[in-house]
């Protein structure tokens, strides 16, 4: 997945969208404090065999609005965040 930026202001300057690792953090704000985790998909095998998958997120901040999705450390997901059985 790449970097998703729908609210102009929330990409880094200069930054084209470029497949991440990184944490989620509001670009515009500089924290992850506001953020809203709207989606969360965790690392995953294809349908057709193949290399795992890379987890992704996409969320949202409350605090300016801003959007983003992109991919995320295979050891991370959102706070509080669980899966039902």
């Amino acid at each position: 997945m790449t970097t998703i930026n729908s609210t102009p202001g929330t990409a880094r300057p200069g930054a084209a969208p470029v497949e991440t690792g990184e944490h989620p953090w509001c670009h515009r704000c500089g924290t992850d404090d506001f953020l809203i985790f709207e989606e969360y998909v965790p690392p995953r095998l294809p349908s057709g065999g193949g290399a795992i998958l890379p987890a992704s997120a996409g969320y949202s901040c409350s605090e300016c609005g801003g959007f983003a999705g992109h991919t995320v450390p295979a050891d991370w997901s959102p706070p509080h965040w669980f899966w039902y059985s």
